[in-house]
C-alpha cells in the first residue's frame, strides 16, 4: 500500500471520529452548489441543536432568512443572538450566508491532454482528465509561522459504463457493475503548514479515464476541520523519551568508534613487534645456516648469533608484552561499557517495542497500522534502534571474545618463544665453549631455529589477520555511525520538530467553532460540482 493511500485511509477514518459532549450540542453543515469550474453560486447552512435543556435555548448565528425545517419551535433574532423556544426535541434550522468558503475549489478539464471547458467535453470521446485543486484560505500566524486549519476533504463521484481505464489520485475507483464509484482524499494546507513532501500533492485530486461519450459526472466534496483527536497526541509524549535515547545512542556509537580506532592501533603495534621478532629470528637462521656449512667464522658467528638472540628476548620483555595486553584490556573494558549502555537503552525502549509487537512486524507491516504517519515513522525508528542495538551488542561481545583469545595466544606463544630462545642461547654458549662438537651441535640448532622461525611466521600471519579484521571493524563502525546513526539522529530531530507543529495544527482544529457562528461542536462542508 503506497504512502498516499495510507494517508487517505487515515483521513477517511478521522471524519467519523466522535466529538466531545457539551450541554448544548451544535452540528453545522454547509451545503454549496459549485459551477463546473469550482466557483460558488449558492450556499445554504443547516444547524442541528441537540442535548437541549430548559424551554429557552440561546444560540449564535450570522445566517439570514432562517427557517425551522423540522419542527414548530419559534425563535427571536437580536443581532447575532438567536433564542429558541424549546420543546425538548432536537431543532433543525437553515439559512443563507454569503461568506466565502475556507476551501477554494478550482476544476480544470482536459481532453487528450488539451485543456478544454466542461461544455466542450459534453458528448466527446477520448482520454479525459479532471483536475480538482483545493486551496486552504484559513491561515493563522502562530509563533512566527503560517499555519492553516487542517481541513480533510473527501471527494466522491460516479462515472457511467462508457468509461474505462479509470484512475484517481489519493483514492480508489470501485466497479459496482454498471457504474464506477470514485473516492479520493485531500488535505489542502497541510503541506504548506508542515513542509513534509508526503503531503505535497495532497491538495489536488486528479481523475483520468477514457470515454466513448462524455457525460458530466456529479462531483461531491465533504470537508471537515478535524485532523486527529487531541488525546491521540499522548503517543508523542511517550516518543519524547525515544528522542533522548537516540541522542544517547549517538554518544555510545562515538565511544564505540573511538574504541575501534584504538583496537586497530594496538593490533598494528602487535604486528610490528611480531615482525621484528621474525626478522631477528631470520637473521639467526641465516647465521646458523652459514655456520653449519662452515662458511662463517666460528667464534665471531656464534657471538653475533647470541647478540641476535638477546635482541629477540628483549623484544619479548614483560614490559613490552604487558603494554600490548593493557591496550587490549582497555579496549575490552570500553566494549563492555558500550554493551551495558546499549543494553540499558534497549531496556527503556522495551515497553513500546513489546506493546506494538515490533519484533513480529516488518517495516511494511508497521506502515499499515491504523496510526498517524508521524507515529508510524517513529515506531519504525524505534524498531531499527532496538534491533540495531542488539546487533551491536552481539558484535561487541564477539569482539571481546576475540580479544581474550588473542591475549591468551600471545602470552602462550611469547612464553614458548622465550623458553626456546633461552634454550637456544644456552646451546650456543656451549657451542662457543666446545668447538669440538661444533658441527653436530650446529646442525641440531639449525633445525630448531627453522622450526622456531616457522612458528613466528604463523604468529605474524595471525597478527596480520587481526590487523586486517580490526581495520575492517573500524571502517564498518565508522560508516555505520556516519551514514546510519547520524542519519537516524537527524531524522529523529526532524520528526520531533514536525510533532510540535502537528500539535499546533490540532489546536487549530480544536479551536474551529464554525463557519456561520462561533459555537459549533462540529462543522461539515458539503459541495456539489455540477
Amino acid at each position: 500500500m503506497n504512502k498516499k493511500l495510507v494517508t487517505s485511509i487515515i483521513a477517511l477514518s478521522i471524519i467519523t471520529m466522535p466529538f466531545n459532549v457539551f450541554a448544548l450540542e451544535k452540528e453545522e453543515s454547509i451545503y454549496s452548489n459549485l459551477n463546473a469550474d469550482g466557483t460558488r453560486f449558492k450556499t445554504v447552512v443547516t444547524n442541528h441543536l441537540s442535548s437541549l435543556e430548559g424551554t429557552s435555548i440561546e444560540d449564535t448565528t450570522e445566517l439570514k432568512k432562517i427557517l425551522n425545517i423540522n419542527g414548530k419551535e419559534t425563535f427571536t433574532l437580536d443581532n447575532n443572538k438567536l433564542t429558541w423556544t424549546s420543546r425538548g426535541k432536537d431543532i433543525f434550522y437553515q439559512g443563507e450566508f454569503e461568506k466565502e468558503l475556507p476551501i477554494e475549489t478550482n476544476v480544470k478539464y482536459y481532453l487528450n491532454d488539451k485543456e478544454v471547458t466542461n461544455k466542450e467535453l459534453i458528448g466527446a470521446s477520448g482520454k479525459v482528465k479532471i483536475e480538482v485543486t483545493l486551496k486552504n484560505t484559513d491561515a493563522h500566524q502562530i509563533d512566527g509561522e503560517t499555519l492553516y486549519t487542517p481541513f480533510v476533504v473527501t471527494l466522491g463521484a460516479m462515472l457511467d459504463k462508457n468509461s474505462s481505464n479509470i484512475t484517481i489520485s489519493n483514492g480508489k475507483a470501485i466497479n459496482s457493475g454498471n457504474k464506477f464509484i470514485l473516492v479520493g482524499v485531500a488535505t489542502p494546507g497541510l503541506y504548506e503548514s508542515t513542509n513534509l513532501d508526503n503531503f505535497k500533492e495532497m491538495n489536488k485530486i486528479t481523475i483520468t479515464f477514457d470515454t466513448k461519450k462524455y457525460k458530466q459526472p456529479t462531483i461531491y466534496t465533504v470537508a471537515t476541520p478535524k485532523l486527529i483527536e487531541k488525546n491521540d497526541l499522548e503517543v508523542f509524549n511517550k516518543l519524547d523519551d525515544v528522542y533522548s535515547k537516540v541522542g544517547l545512542l549517538k554518544t555510545n556509537m562515538d565511544a564505540i568508534e573511538n574504541g575501534a580506532n584504538e583496537l586497530e592501533s594496538g593490533a598494528q603495534q602487535l604486528l610490528n613487534g611480531t615482525k621484528e621478532i621474525n626478522e631477528n629470528l631470520n637473521t639467526v637462521k641465516n647465521y646458523m645456516q652459514a655456520l653449519t656449512k662452515g662458511t662463517y667464522d666460528l667464534n665471531g658467528g656464534v657471538k653475533q648469533i647470541i647478540a641476535a638472540i638477546d635482541a629477540s628476548s628483549a623484544s619479548l620483555s614483560d614490559s613490552n608484552m604487558q603494554a600490548s595486553l593493557e591496550k587490549l584490556s582497555i579496549l575490552k573494558e570500553k566494549n563492555t561499557e558500550a554493551i551495558n549502555k546499549l543494553t540499558n537503552t534497549n531496556s527503556t525502549l522495551e515497553e513500546t517495542y513489546t506493546t506494538y509487537q515490533l519484533s513480529e512486524k516488518t517495516v511494511e507491516e508497521i506502515m499499515t497500522l491504523p496510526l498517524d504517519k508521524a507515529t508510524i515513522k517513529n515506531l519504525i525508528t524505534l524498531k531499527n534502534t532496538y534491533e540495531g542495538n542488539n546487533n551491536l551488542i552481539y558484535l561487541l561481545s564477539m569482539n571481546n571474545s576475540a580479544i581474550d583469545t588473542t591475549s591468551k595466544t600471545l602470552m602462550e606463544t611469547a612464553s614458548t618463544v622465550k623458553t626456546q630462545l633461552s634454550s637456544l642461547r644456552a646451546g650456543l654458549v656451549e657451542l662457543e665453549n666446545g668447538s669440538n662438537t661444533l658441527y653436530t651441535s650446529s646442525s641440531k640448532i639449525t633445525e630448531g631455529i627453522n622450526a622456531l622461525y616457522q612458528g613466528t611466521n604463523t604468529l605474524m600471519n595471525g597478527t596480520s589477520s587481526l590487523v586486517s579484521g580490526t581495520t575492517t571493524l573500524k571502517s564498518g563502525i565508522s560508516t555505520y555511525n556516519k551514514e546510519g546513526i547520524s542519519t537516524l539522529v537527524n531524522y529523529a530531530n526532524n520528526i520531533q520538530g514536525k510533532t510540535n507543529k502537528l500539535k499546533k495544527l490540532v489546536d487549530l482544529s480544536e479551536q474551529y467553532k464554525g463557519f456561520a457562528s462561533n459555537n459549533t461542536n462540529s462543522t461539515t462542508f458539503v459541495s456539489v460540482i455540477k
